[in-house]
């Protein structure tokens, strides 16, 4: 069997010089070891760590990380009262997404199986479907429909082969996002299918509080990007999501991520896949990260107020050039844009990195055709990059 690279890495591995911006970096912005170190109470961690031997990790995680998982992810989706609380028994550790990822779809898809996924997406989504013999059933995204993600076209979609429906809230690589009565409408589409809902929630608590005055459905400021798909009140257990350091938290030198359900024949099956690949999680990772979720409101706070500081200059940039265009984004940490040349991008984007040591990546890499690429919204070097990027264009 031939081993593909997956598109967008391949794209990033063609460039030999330095590059000094990512462009279309997914992540938000990155501390620095000794910052993360200098956090409150990480002395204390540290020192606790530093008297441990390197040995290997519990396979399902740490008890204790597993436990400040379980306690953000209800913190993220309102979940409050007592019948509804999750716990580290509802969690696994992996090292990173994609090991989660791949995890949930060797668990639950079977050949033949159907799996909906909205495109263009994160490349991983629709790759590794045919890897286990299922059908791919993608609801593409419309510029025209603001890359509104569908309901309609879901229910329609759904037959008695779907096994899987993937749902990634804020979107990859669109920035758009599902109103409360939508995030329910997926739900009630998952139990009537009696498949499994996976939630992909890695940039979840990167919301805006920038007010859209055009638009009715505001940006949601003080509302958040709460679902009900864990929520134990619903009394649906075929529901999972996925988070990972490297997005909200900015750190993606962490390889951690996890998955959260209540399905338990699921959670054994993830568990016996981890324990054939990774086996466990490194006993630095975990270290690192129980000092982040310490400091989980502080992170991510500042890691929004950059984003929301980026949305706000991208828009500036975009609305005096000639040459971008963009759909607002509405949550999360990245947006599509349009390139207006006659030029396809696929012929001068390696150039223009090659130039400028500024990374971008067209959307042909998460599967729409067309003079778009990624913008990251979680660095702090976006709005040089952007505006080398406008210069560069200028001159086609």
């Amino acid at each position: 069997m031939k081993i593909v690279t997956p598109p967008h890495i391949a794209y990033t591995q063609q460039f030999t010089g330095k590059i000094n911006c990512n462009l279309s970096n997914s992540c938000a912005q990155s501390l620095a070891v000794e910052q993360l170190l200098t956090l409150p109470n990480a002395e204390q961690r540290w020192t606790d760590f530093l008297q441990r031997p390197l040995s290997y990790t519990s396979v399902k995680g740490d008890g204790q990380l597993r436990s400040q998982i379980a306690e953000f992810v209800q913190h993220q989706n309102k979940f409050s009262t007592q019948s509804t609380l999750l716990n580290a028994d509802d969690v696994i550790t992996f090292t990173g997404a994609q090991e989660a990822l791949r995890a949930i779809y060797k668990a639950v898809l079977e050949p033949n199986d159907e799996v909906i996924v909205f495109t263009p997406n994160y490349p991983s989504l629709t790759a590794m479907v045919g890897e286990f013999g299922a059908q791919l059933v993608p609801i593409a995204l419309r510029h025209e429909d603001g890359w509104r993600l569908d309901i309609e076209r879901l229910a329609e979609k759904v037959s008695e082969k779907t096994k899987l429906i993937v749902v990634n809230v804020p979107h990859n690589p669109t920035g758009a996002i599902l109103s409360t009565k939508e995030r329910q409408q997926v739900l009630e589409i998952a139990k009537s299918a009696d498949c499994y809902l996976l939630a992909d929630d890695v940039s979840q608590p990167i919301s805006f509080s920038i007010t859209d005055t055009d638009s009715q459905d505001c940006f949601y400021g003080d509302r958040s990007l709460a679902h009900d798909y864990l929520n134990y009140d619903v009394e649906y257990e075929k529901t999972v999501s996925v988070g990972v350091m490297s997005k909200a938290f900015g750190l993606g030198g962490v390889r951690l991520g996890w998955v959260v359900s209540r399905h338990r024949e699921l959670l054994d099956a993830l568990l016996a896949i981890k324990a054939g690949a990774s086996i466990c999680t490194s006993a630095t990772d975990e270290c690192f990260a129980q000092i982040a979720f310490d400091n989980a409101d502080n992170i991510i706070i500042n890691n929004r107020k950059l984003v929301e500081t980026n949305v706000l200059q991208g828009k500036q940039i975009i609305d005096r050039s000639t040459v971008l265009d963009w759909q607002q984004p509405r949550a999360g940490l990245l947006a599509l844009v349009s390139v207006n040349t006659d030029v396809s991008i696929e012929e001068w984007a390696p150039d223009f990195t090659n130039k400028t040591g500024v990374l971008i990546l067209p959307a042909f890499l998460f599967g729409l055709e067309g003079n778009y690429f990624r913008l990251g919204l979680g660095q702090s070097d976006m709005r040089e990059g952007l505006l080398q990027l406008v210069e560069y264009v200028q001159t086609l």
